[in-house]
């Protein structure tokens, strides 16, 4: 494998007197895939924004093959909900953005390897929502990343389009070797996707789960749908159960 070691350690973060994430403690080993689940306001998006070096934690560290992840290094990359597209710049052009110096063909060939190869003079308006996102994917792997941090990239696409890109960023994660750090809320998609299934919960990491299932997998599996009724109950506190006060104020917070 040749994907970053990422070593998070006592990570805590506050946005004025609220407390997002609390003495957080997670490692992802290299080439393995991580999925981070809670509901919104539980601090998935926070962490992941501190390992891309966007947010500095107010105490503890991040580490990406024990350097702090403050500066992100070259070997990142960050997919997010919305494809951040330049609307004036053909796919082509959009894509050349992840690595300036990349030549013609190899951005064709990553487009190849994203499905959008005939769609490279296109312009984005023209593409569809799943369309674009593969032209960011293809913008993320033109830098051959070592370390790709998705924060809900696939949660505004319908539910074949969100297949589809579940199983394309699987295949090029399982060829390329890279680290990955998932943030969803589609419990069944970190269970397709995830190596590790960290829940997050007011702001700490409540439970781990280790998927070892073989790839590709499928909902339909047995042992699938016992990892997703306990992430469910997990994630959804558990039957009967009723949330804490400071949790229900972490679900408003604005920092997801």
């Amino acid at each position: 494998m040749t994907g970053l070691r990422v070593e998070v350690e006592n990570l805590c973060k506050s946005y004025s007197e609220q407390e997002v994430l609390k003495n957080i403690d997670f490692v992802v080993e290299p080439g393995q895939f991580v999925v981070l689940v809670g509901q919104s306001g539980s601090g998935k998006s926070t962490l992941l924004r501190i390992l891309a070096g966007l947010e500095q934690p107010d105490s503890g560290r991040a580490l990406l093959d024990g350097k702090s992840s403050n500066g992100s290094p070259a070997s990142l990359r960050v997919m997010f909900q919305e494809p951040r597209l330049l609307p004036w710049r053909r796919v082509v052009q959009n894509v050349r953005i992840g690595r300036r110096d990349a030549e013609e063909q190899e951005v064709l060939d990553v487009l190849q390897q994203v499905g959008l190869r005939d769609r490279a003079r296109e312009w984005p308006s023209v593409l569809s929502g799943g369309q674009k996102q593969r032209v960011a994917l293809a913008r993320a792997l033109i830098a051959t990343p070592d370390l790709l941090l998705l924060d809900e990239p696939l949660g505004a696409l319908d539910a074949l389009t969100r297949l589809e890109m579940q199983r394309l960023t699987e295949g090029l994660w399982l060829d390329r070797g890279f680290s990955a750090v998932l943030v969803t809320h589609d419990v069944e998609e970190a269970i397709l996707l995830g190596d590790k299934v960290c829940v997050l919960e007011s702001g700490r990491i409540a439970e781990t789960l280790y998927i070892d299932m073989p790839r590709p997998r499928t909902p339909d599996a047995l042992e699938f749908g016992a990892h997703t009724s306990r992430l469910l109950d997990r994630v959804l506190g558990g039957p009967g159960r009723i949330p804490r006060e400071r949790e229900i104020v972490d679900d408003y917070s604005p920092h997801n």
